[in-house]
């Protein structure tokens, strides 16, 4: 019945069997099964972990954590991917899947753990990406630039989002120029949307459309032009990644850094203004925009932006040096608010 695609017949058959006590170490695995095929995924979950107690092995494993998955019960799916990966380490799919599965929960040091034992011929780059990704995120620098080299020697088509993380991760190792170059080709790339990264992992598909991956590129462009203190060269690219991605906030904080630099905070503050209401948590956007209003001579303002900063903030030293600028702010004499166009004539 199963090999006839008789999914509800077998699955009456298996428990006429188990109601007459018959033994048959494969029943659940015939069970879970019929119940996956009718997509009845609690259920298929519940059959397959009732097969791997008596007989486990990767395959039960991996087809119950996707069943798991598909139920909605991610931390079961992720250890049955675990346990998968752990009694087959000699087959990527596996590891691949645990990997991806604890990145999804935001398990990051588990995650490249997996992620960085994948043989360096795997047929998937994306797996690469994310480990780049997830290295980067955790400061591991060799581990990033090595997983986004692989990805982009993988020989197929590289997606501009791949190239905007290379560039991101050589600009964080310090790699200015090379970096430079990778996000210029993606911020000036013409790609379709459609050609950007797609990934699809047990139903739940994962896109990064190519305009955004150039809006984040265009933003990345202008971190490394205000670090070289070129504010009109930031100020350029911050404007390109508004008009690509007009709710990605580090445009709108890179928009304002550059703007007080080439002495128009009115517009600084307003772009700053922008995106802390983007992303309400964003440390740094409330701490420039507390330098822009005090730049206007905006006392209170400036206060209410460094102490939200101090609040998000997310180490001490950073907490210690946003408290002392608090405490100079208090004690500084702050110039009168003036426009820009009366800044420019005075």
């Amino acid at each position: 019945l199963l090999t006839t695609e008789q999914w509800q017949a077998a699955l009456d058959v298996v428990d006429l069997a188990s109601a007459s006590n018959v033994f048959e170490p494969l029943l659940p695995l015939y069970r879970a099964f019929a119940r996956e095929q009718l997509m009845q995924w609690e259920e298929a979950a519940a059959a397959y972990d009732a097969y791997v107690q008596t007989n486990p092995n990767a395959l039960g494993y991996y087809r119950g954590a996707i069943a798991h998955w598909q139920a909605g019960d991610t931390a079961a799916a992720a250890r049955s991917f675990q346990l998968a990966a752990k009694l087959d380490p000699a087959f990527p799919l596996y590891t691949s899947e645990a990997g991806l599965a604890l990145a999804k929960l935001g398990v990051d040091r588990s995650a490249i753990e997996l992620l960085s034992q994948l043989p360096p011929n795997w047929t998937q780059p994306g797996d690469f990406v994310i480990l780049a990704r997830l290295a980067h995120q955790q400061g591991m620098a060799d581990m990033a630039e090595a997983a986004i080299s692989q990805a982009l020697g993988s020989g197929t088509a590289v997606p501009p989002a791949w190239v905007s993380d290379a560039g991101a991760i050589l600009s964080a190792a310090g790699r200015i120029d090379e970096a430079t170059r990778y996000l210029e080709r993606v911020a000036a790339s013409e790609q379709a949307d459609e050609a950007g990264l797609t990934a699809e992992s047990y139903g739940q598909p994962l896109q990064v459309r190519a305009t955004r991956a150039r809006a984040i590129a265009a933003a990345n462009l202008s971190d490394i032009y205000l670090q070289q203190e070129q504010p009109a060269l930031a100020l350029s690219a911050s404007q390109n990644a508004i008009a690509l991605d007009p709710l990605l906030p580090v445009a709108r904080n890179n928009f304002g850094v550059a703007a007080l630099a080439l002495d128009r905070p009115n517009e600084a503050a307003a772009a700053l203004e922008e995106a802390v209401v983007l992303d309400p948590e964003y440390w740094q956007a409330h701490r420039n925009l507390g330098f822009a209003y005090a730049y206007l001579g905006d006392r209170e303002r400036a206060r209410k932006h460094l102490q939200l900063a101090m609040d998000a903030a997310p180490s001490l030293k950073q907490v210690q040096q946003i408290n002392q600028e608090l405490v100079d702010l208090s004690r500084r004499e702050l110039p009168a608010f003036q426009t820009d166009e009366e800044r420019a004539e005075s």
